[in-house]
């Protein structure tokens, strides 16, 4: 590869291969032709002589560099995702330029909603947190904020509709709306695996 090849590629998002990580839960269990991933990475990694593997991704691209690193591999982890929700790490990179798209997104309906009257439902990505969220309500201007950490009643996020007669949106990242204007959260993605909210803050 020369620098050629990666010319223009500075203001594109996600992978430039387009390809898609195999599932970590995955990477131990042999295909329909009995490869182990762990085990086939280790012996590529042999086999090019490598001194060590430099891997950026999330959460669960973290898991599969411990994997690696256990057995026996040089590996160094970049925490690399727009969810920002990598241990240890206080902002990882693609957090900051994926709030800057998301609130210029919401910028841009502030005076659509105002002059139609309108409620509008913003939904942004964030895997099972809410960093993205949060921080692009507040820069956005969100008068409601819900996060898959912290449970909500509807019935006030609705009473707190009907009271506003200001533009209202309604940043969230997980869940479905159903097709009487209530936002229906994910049971699972609202609390962790402890059964309680992971963030100790409370609004609404």
């Amino acid at each position: 590869m020369t620098s050629a090849d990666f010319s223009g590629i500075l203001t594109k998002g996600g992978t430039i291969l387009g390809s898609s990580r195999q599932p970590f839960k995955q990477m131990r269990v042999p295909d329909e032709n009995g490869l182990d991933k762990v085990e086939a990475m280790k012996q590529t990694y042999h086999k090019l002589n490598l001194d060590c593997l430099v891997i950026l991704g999330g959460n669960g691209t973290q898991k599969t560099a411990n994997l690696l690193r256990e057995e026996g591999l040089n590996v160094v982890h970049l925490p690399k995702t727009i969810d920002n929700d990598i241990y240890g790490t206080d902002v990882t990179f693609g957090f900051q330029s994926a709030i800057n798209i998301a609130t210029e997104a919401i910028d841009c309906i502030h005076t659509t909603a105002a002059s139609h009257n309108r409620v509008f439902i913003v939904e942004v990505m964030g895997h099972k947190v809410g960093w993205l969220t949060l921080y692009a309500g507040i820069a956005g201007g969100a008068d409601i904020i819900l996060l898959p950490e912290i449970p909500y009643d509807i019935n006030k996020v609705i009473g707190a509709i009907n009271k506003s007669r200001k533009r209202i949106y309604n940043s969230c990242s997980c869940g479905r709306c159903d097709f009487q204007g209530g936002f229906i959260p994910d049971k699972e993605s609202i609390q962790g695996k402890s059964g309680r909210p992971q963030i100790s803050v409370r609004f609404l």
